[in-house]
């Protein structure tokens, strides 16, 4: 009778941070790659990211030297059966202090970001991202800005201790997913409204690093344009399907081979091309479902799930940085 009991129930390990790891569907001491929900420090592998290009592109990305960030995964694409070298995912990122204008020209809002606990402020009141433990940093927060709201990268995958993993439990993580749907549907009414010189949106524009870099606030139009006002409360569809796994389409490929011809598989004048009750549309389907390789142009990351191997959280506007050096 104990042999029928399922590995996961029987054999569960003990968790730095979880003392219930069933609540959270966490029961693996080793992991291959993150769940939607972990905090994880990660880092780009300048090389790994363009191992599709030529040597000249390889030797440049040997000279750089990424750091490491805090990220919080809040996607997958595709269905991993966990022997993919790189896996498709979409995070976000945890900033110390609420976000601040970084790139001239671009407007960035002080209340584009959620707390975390032990963090509770924030400028409209907007409830905290509870962990399963407080991180062990003050002042933290997702930034839900355009630039962080949901990044793509390849996670490359490789065993880790998962034993010291932090998750967010499914009510949390549907509630962050909410926030940032929220925030990005909302941004084309905000900057519209700075257009028109709005005093209310201007306010709310973040801090630029220094006088020099400050925002050239746009007149209001002339003459003024009727828009539709988008609710408040508008938001985006949740991202999650009936069994709890939470994913978007990946990027598409040029070709699929499910849809593809070549010169062997072209049939005779006698001969269909397909069996008339085949229905492609479900192989193209099933192909998308299990494709987890991701587009070419995000960056492969390693991730590490223990937070201790950082002593502090630097700026992810710099993760944007090495990215753009990769991409170059």
């Amino acid at each position: 009778m104990t042999d029928k009991i399922p590995y996961y129930l029987k054999n569960v390990p003990t968790f730095k941070h979880l003392s219930d790891p069933h609540a959270y569907h966490r029961y693996k001491d080793i992991e291959r790659i993150p769940a939607v929900g972990d905090f994880v420090v990660c880092s780009i592998d300048p090389v790994a990211s363009v191992a599709h290009l030529d040597e000249l592109a390889r030797q440049a990305a040997c000279k750089l030297r990424p750091q490491r960030y805090i990220a919080f995964v809040m996607e997958m694409h595709g269905l991993s059966i966990g022997n993919e070298p790189v896996n498709a995912q979409g995070f976000t990122f945890v900033r110390q202090g609420p976000p601040r204008a970084t790139r001239p020209g671009q407007p960035v809002f002080r209340d584009y970001c959620i707390p975390i606990l032990p963090n509770t402020k924030h400028p409209t009141g907007r409830k905290p991202l509870k962990p399963a433990q407080p991180l062990p940093w003050q002042d933290c927060y997702i930034d839900t800005s355009p630039d962080f709201n949901f990044t793509e990268v390849r996670v490359s995958a490789a065993p880790r201790d998962y034993t010291c993993v932090l998750p967010c439990g499914r009510e949390e993580i549907l509630d962050t997913m909410e926030m940032m749907a929220t925030d990005g549907v909302l941004l084309e009414r905000r900057l519209a409204s700075i257009g028109r010189g709005a005093l209310d949106a201007i306010a709310s524009l973040a801090l630029p690093p220094s006088p020099t870099s400050a925002f050239k606030v746009p007149l209001p139009p002339s003459p003024v344009t009727e828009e539709i006002e988008l609710p408040e409360d508008t938001a985006l569809v949740e991202r999650c399907t009936s069994s709890g796994l939470f994913m978007s389409n990946p990027a598409e490929d040029d070709v699929s081979i499910i849809a593809s011809d070549d010169a062997e598989s072209i049939p005779d004048d006698n001969q269909s091309a397909h069996d008339p009750g085949f229905d492609i549309g479900l192989l193209l389907h099933l192909e998308t479902m299990f494709d987890t390789s991701g587009d070419v142009n995000d960056p492969v990351v390693n991730v590490w799930y223990d937070l201790d191997m950082v002593k502090e959280v630097l700026d992810p506007i710099h993760f944007l940085e090495e990215r753009a050096q990769i991409r170059q």
